[in-house]
């Protein structure tokens, strides 16, 4: 019980050092990873490292993330957040709690844009 914790205090030490050096978080963190399948495993810990990576990020589900990241910069780069933000915001007019209202209604309709 004492190794396991002394374990994981030492992968939190790396973590936070690999981090207080500058290091980005996901280069941290992979190194940890790498580091402790090394340790654990042993070189043979690789292949199964490389393999798990590979079904992790080869998922249907992950493929969504850079398509959202292309509509919000083409809704930015289009000026349109602006112009939809106007539009309601001259529906809406005076009213308490229009900031409230608009970020409601403009997220009513980025959200009937993008199907979700």
């Amino acid at each position: 019980m004492v190794e396991g914790i002394a374990a994981v205090a030492t992968g939190v030490g790396l973590l936070l050092g690999f981090m207080a050096v500058g290091l980005p978080v996901f280069a941290a963190f992979l190194l940890v990873n790498l580091l402790a399948v090394a340790v654990i495993m042993g070189p043979m810990g690789y292949g199964m490292f490389v393999n798990s990576l590979y079904e992790t990020t080869t998922t249907q589900s992950l493929v969504t993330i850079p398509l959202f990241i292309l509509m919000g910069e083409i809704l930015f780069r289009s000026n349109s957040v602006e112009v939809l933000l106007r539009s309601i915001d001259t529906l809406v007019g005076r009213v308490k709690g229009r900031q409230y209202v608009l970020s409601i209604l403009l997220a009513m309709v980025f959200s009937t844009l993008s199907g979700a």
